[in-house]
């Protein structure tokens, strides 16, 4: 009999959440925030906000965010922040982690994208956004390998 690997907090929660329920959507989000390359001011509320629009996405009363407002956000954050070039990024770049993101955490993230044209459309919600766009600024902040102009 074959050995299942361990699965991650992150993907039970996402499991979970699956169903609904506020309660396990908590579970995610307060998952998620554990999860981040960073921290919060607790005046920013960060663990309620993102339940919040976490639990409003998933009853349908607040929209995903698309790929193209995700790289939007970024990049305003880079602008704002004067941070280097090779900070911005673009629909590629964020589709091809989404997609790498996506084998290490298929249940959280959602399948990968099944080619270069179909994520045009895609929504992910708060939850997966905000991991997203954070772990991706991280690597683009220390790692040399993600340290080149998205557009050249």
């Amino acid at each position: 009999m074959a050995q299942q690997l361990p699965t991650s907090p992150l993907e039970t929660a996402a499991e979970s959440a699956l169903s609904g329920d506020a309660t396990a959507i908590r579970v995610l989000t307060d998952t998620v925030i554990s999860q981040l390359p960073c921290t919060f001011h607790p005046s920013l509320n960060m663990t309620d906000r993102l339940f919040q629009a976490e639990l409003q996405y998933r009853q349908h009363l607040r929209a995903g965010i698309s790929i193209g407002q995700l790289v939007l956000a970024l990049n305003q954050l880079a602008d704002d922040l004067k941070l280097p070039v090779y900070v911005r990024t673009n629909p590629s770049q964020v589709q091809t982690y989404l997609m790498m993101g996506g084998k290490v955490y298929p249940r959280f993230l959602g399948p990968p994208p099944h080619g270069p044209d179909e994520p045009s459309d895609l929504s992910l919600g708060p939850s997966a956004v905000t991991f997203l766009i954070l772990h991706l600024l991280q690597l683009k902040l220390i790692d040399p390998a993600y340290q080149t102009d998205p557009d050249t």
